[in-house]
């Protein structure tokens, strides 16, 4: 499996959902736009379901990486602002329709509760 190209699929899902939203991009919309065929997509995500899916865990992943901290000072809150800010502007269509998709995803319902665990976890021990 080619994870550059599943790597770029990714990211052209991501681009696509935020400058059409998410319910009017289509896999073919996608493969158009890779310039791949619809079967070749479909090799790595069956369904937009299991796209979207690809797409949540790799934010998540993002996300675990942005390394959060409270103990920072004005200037360090300043900056994961910035990051945070950043990170919003990249997954806009998801932020945007963040009640809707866990209701049409039990997985990022699930990711959503460990996200606000972790915020949680951050700050009530500082």
């Amino acid at each position: 499996m080619d994870n550059n190209l599943r790597d770029k699929i990714l990211e052209t899902s991501i681009e696509l959902f935020n400058k059409k939203g998410y319910a009017y991009v289509t896999l073919r919309d996608i493969s158009d736009a890779l310039n791949i065929s619809p079967g070749n997509l479909t090799y790595y995500f069956k369904k937009k379901h299991d796209l979207m899916i690809g797409v949540m865990a790799m934010q998540y992943e993002e996300y675990k990486n942005l390394n959060f901290s409270a103990d920072v000072s004005i200037e360090g809150l300043n900056q994961q602002f910035l990051i945070l800010n950043a990170f919003r502007k990249k997954y806009f269509f998801y932020f945007s329709s963040f009640t809707e998709f866990p209701k049409l995803y039990p997985e990022i319902a699930k990711m959503q509760i460990e996200v606000v665990n972790d915020f949680y976890t951050l700050f009530i021990n500082t």
